[in-house]
């Protein structure tokens, strides 16, 4: 078991860096797919993930069916999806923009 109060060799600062500019990348991919998608689907990714609002909440403030809005929902991922590396799935996508957005 590692111990975290030793200091880290020259190997672990490498990974780590390595790991933070994957994690920038990515974000930065993110971002970019994000200011691709259509006005209304922008929206609905700020009022699920950036204010966490339920589907009925969402649904009640578009002035949709809850139903609509989990059609939505899951054409938004995939369109964030197209435009993200083959190696980043669904859930990736979903946990990244709830994290992102959080703390924002």
């Amino acid at each position: 078991m590692r111990n975290y109060t030793e200091s880290k060799n020259e190997d672990d600062h490498e990974a780590d860096a390595t790991r933070a500019l994957i994690e920038h990348e990515t974000l930065d991919t993110l971002y970019a797919a994000i200011r691709m998608l259509p006005p209304d689907y922008r929206q609905l990714l700020k009022l699920s993930f950036e204010d966490g609002l339920k589907n009925a909440e969402i649904a009640a403030t578009l002035g949709v069916a809850e139903i609509t809005v989990k059609k939505r929902k899951v054409k938004l991922l995939e369109m964030l999806r197209r435009n993200m590396p083959d190696d980043i799935d669904l859930q990736t996508i979903a946990l990244l923009l709830t994290t992102m957005l959080k703390a924002a």
